[in-house]
């Protein structure tokens, strides 16, 4: 999917997470029919702020970015 007329800060949020699923995501995803165990969860999400693409909607009192205005 391709947007225009971005932010350019928007543009590069949708760049590195495209990077970070494409990269970090799609490698740890389970197999049809079985669940993401705890462990992993929090291992993608420590890499998912470590990389500055978790939560990017929410505020940053709740752990997130505090993109949502």
């Amino acid at each position: 999917m391709t947007f225009t007329h971005l932010p350019s800060e928007v543009a590069e949020l949708c760049e590195r997470t495209r990077r970070f699923v494409r990269d970090v995501v799609v490698d740890a995803e389970p197999a049809p029919g079985v669940r993401l165990d705890q462990a992993m969860r929090e291992r993608l999400q420590a890499a998912a702020k470590e990389a500055g693409v978790f939560a990017p909607h929410v505020p940053k009192e709740y752990g997130g970015q505090g993109g949502a205005h």
